[in-house]
């Protein structure tokens, strides 16, 4: 605890220790918000339902931002000891403090003393158990975004693998098929199709420089219109811009992994 402490100073620490918290209900409230949205629009397009969930994720990422920089952190309170002790050094001189004593008032004792205690809000109670656990709140955070993240770029480099190894290249004809369905969806990008000995269906890998990949049983077995149409379904991908929404809805799931909310919302977006 100690190490994190020496990396990061106190503010910064209850400020993410405090958004963590605060996540947890803003994410539950955006989930429920989506639900019912999700509910309202049962009967429209798959776009609208997948840009409301786009919408729901985008929400997640901004609230805990504004509350970083909102959270209301309390600064060290000066002790009336330490005050009294506090010593002031003036060119290598050491003043002690004045203090005026006032005029001394005699109070003649009470026959009845009334100790009245002040009230303490529940959140204020709440403040006060959960701010000595910020710190480990902070450290179990970084080690889950910190696996997680290592197990996400293996698998990127997994992926990334495809692009180069079991590759076949297609005919004439194809690619000039999937010129002409680029062309009538709009899609500006070079878009290259290979065969791939490493995959079982359809995939598209890249976002600047999009590959599809396509299994030999789709060459094969599938007639010329099937054919067209599992290339117009992976074009609308790549217009779409899906492969970058992915990679940026991963990096969301890392940041907040701890939230079933979040799951439920990433797993909305990919259904």
């Amino acid at each position: 605890m100690a190490m994190i402490e020496n990396i990061f100073s106190q503010e910064l620490i209850q400020r993410l220790g405090w958004t963590l918290v605060h996540f947890l209900w803003q994410g539950a409230a955006v989930a429920v918000t989506l639900a019912a949205a999700l509910r309202l629009l049962r009967k429209a397009s798959a776009n609208v339902r997948y840009c409301s969930a786009c919408a729901a994720l985008g929400l997640i990422v901004l609230l805990p931002i504004l509350t970083l920089w909102m959270v209301d952190i309390s600064g060290p309170v000066l002790d009336v000891a330490d005050a009294e002790s506090a010593n002031l050094v003036v060119n290598g001189t050491t003043v002690m403090p004045i203090v005026e004593a006032g005029p001394i008032e005699i109070v003649e004792p009470a026959n009845k003393v009334e100790l009245v205690l002040p009230r303490v809000s529940l959140l204020e109670r709440f403040v006060e158990v959960i701010e000595p656990s910020l710190p480990y709140v902070v450290v179990g955070w970084f080690v889950g975004v910190f696996g997680l993240s290592v197990w996400h770029l293996g698998g990127w480099h997994q992926l990334q693998k495809l692009r180069r190894k079991s590759l076949k290249p297609v005919t004439v004809s194809l690619q000039n098929r999937l010129k002409e369905l680029a062309r009538r969806l709009g899609i500006n990008r070079i878009v290259s199709i290979a065969e791939s000995g490493l995959v079982h269906t359809p995939t598209v890998i890249g976002w600047l420089k999009p590959v599809i990949l396509l299994p030999g049983s789709a060459l094969t077995g599938l007639t010329t219109e099937q054919l067209e149409a599992i290339l117009a379904h992976e074009l609308a991908h790549i217009k779409r811009c899906d492969y970058l929404v992915n990679i940026l809805q991963t990096v969301v799931d890392i940041l907040g992994f701890y939230h079933p909310g979040l799951w439920w919302i990433s797993a909305r977006i990919r259904a």
